[in-house]
């Protein structure tokens, strides 16, 4: 489940890879990544794109059903249930942040 602080660390940890390697080449993380360089198709913007992306949202919670992948209601949550039913999780949904 991911919370409001590990999006500050992914977004730090994308900046850090795009200022300090992905300028060099941004293919290298293939190698971090565990995966064909060959077959890693992503590009510097791309990096660019997803550190944007997290930087501009924030993260709600649902319960989700561990079987059929389906979230249970449609009411996102502040914050995350302290329990969930068996068979049930909580599920980390990344939504926009809206503009003021």
């Amino acid at each position: 489940m991911l919370n409001s602080q590990d999006l500050l660390v992914l977004r730090a940890s994308l900046t850090f890879w795009f200022e300090e390697m992905g300028l060099y080449d941004c293919k290298a993380i293939a190698e971090y990544a565990n995966v064909n360089r060959s077959q890693l198709k992503i590009s510097e913007s791309e990096v660019r794109d997803l550190e944007a992306r997290i930087r501009n949202s924030i993260v709600r919670y649902a319960i989700a059903d561990i079987e059929s992948q389906a979230l249970i209601g449609s009411k996102l949550l502040l914050i995350p249930p302290t329990k969930v039913e068996q068979d049930l999780s909580i599920a980390s949904v990344l939504i926009p942040k809206q503009s003021k």
